[in-house]
C-alpha cells in the first residue's frame, strides 16, 4: 500500500508576542467552523511570533483567517504524507527526498493512533514535485487483518449412558428367620399336643394320685367328705 501524499495550502501570520494572541487566532477560525490539522507557532523576536496553520480550504474559513492577519505562504509549499506508523518512518522520509536531491526547507510530523501524519515544506514548485515522486516510491506495509472474535469455550457434556434404574433389593431377613419359619409349623403342632397332654393325663390320673393333687390344691376328695357325714349321723343315733 502506498503513502497518502496531497498538496496542502499552508497559512501564515505574525502575531504581537503577547498573551493571548495565538489564542485569539485559533478561536476566530473555530468561530468560522475550520478544523485544524497542522497548527506550529515559533517565536520570531523579542515581540514577534509567527504561526502556520492548515487546512484553510473553506470560504469562511479563509475570511476568518484574513480577519486575524493570516496570509497564504507563498514562499512555502507543503506536502502531507500520512502513511501507517512504524518505526523507522520518518528517517525514510528523509533519506528518499534527500537521495532525489531535495533540500527540505520544514518538517513536521506527529502520530495519533496508528496512524503517522507528516508535514513537508519545499520552497520551489520543482522541489515540491520531486519530493512527491520520491515518496511514492515508499511502499507503507499492509495493515494486520483484525483478528478474529474469540470463540465462545463451551464445555463438551460428556454422553451420560442410559442405565436402566437399579432394582430395589428387598430388605435382608433377620438371622434365623429361616429357621423360625421352618420351625413355626412344627411348633404350633408341639404347642397343640402340649395343651392337649395335660387333659389326656388328668384322664388317665389313679383315684389315689387325683386324691393328692385335690388334697394340694386344698380341696377335699367328695368320697372322704361322704364317709365323714355318715359317721356323724350315726354318732348322733
Amino acid at each position: 500500500m502506498a503513502l497518502a501524499i496531497s498538496r496542502v495550502q499552508v497559512w501564515v501570520g505574525d502575531l504581537l508576542n503577547r498573551p493571548g494572541m495565538l489564542a485569539r487566532v485559533l478561536e476566530a477560525l473555530t468561530n468560522a467552523g475550520a478544523s485544524l490539522e497542522f497548527i506550529i507557532a515559533r517565536r520570531v523576536s523579542e515581540n514577534t511570533g509567527r504561526v502556520f496553520v492548515a487546512p484553510v480550504e473553506a470560504p469562511e474559513h479563509q475570511l476568518a483567517a484574513t480577519d486575524v492577519g493570516l496570509v497564504p505562504a507563498q514562499s512555502m509549499l507543503a506536502l502531507r504524507v500520512e502513511a501507517p506508523d512504524r518505526a523507522g518512518l520518518a528517517a525514510e522520509v528523509a533519506r528518499r527526498i534527500a537521495d532525489a536531491g531535495v533540500n527540505i526547507r520544514g518538517y513536521s510530523a506527529a502520530t495519533a493512533g496508528t496512524r503517522c501524519v507528516t508535514y513537508l515544506a519545499f520552497a520551489e514548485e520543482t522541489e515540491v514535485a520531486l519530493a512527491e515522486a520520491a515518496l511514492s516510491a515508499i511502499i507503507a506495509p499492509e495493515p494486520p487483518p483484525p483478528l478474529p472474535a474469540p470463540a465462545a469455550q463451551t464445555r463438551p457434556v460428556a454422553a451420560r449412558k442410559n442405565k436402566a434404574p437399579a432394582a430395589k433389593k428387598a430388605p435382608k431377613a433377620k438371622k434365623g428367620a429361616a429357621k423360625r419359619a421352618a420351625r413355626g409349623p412344627a411348633r404350633a403342632s408341639k404347642r397343640r399336643q402340649t395343651v392337649a397332654r395335660p387333659a389326656a393325663k388328668s384322664a388317665k390320673r389313679s383315684p389315689a394320685r387325683r386324691k393328692a393333687t385335690a388334697k394340694k390344691a386344698g380341696k377335699k376328695s367328695p368320697k372322704r367328705s361322704a364317709v365323714k357325714a355318715r359317721a356323724r349321723r350315726s354318732k348322733r343315733r
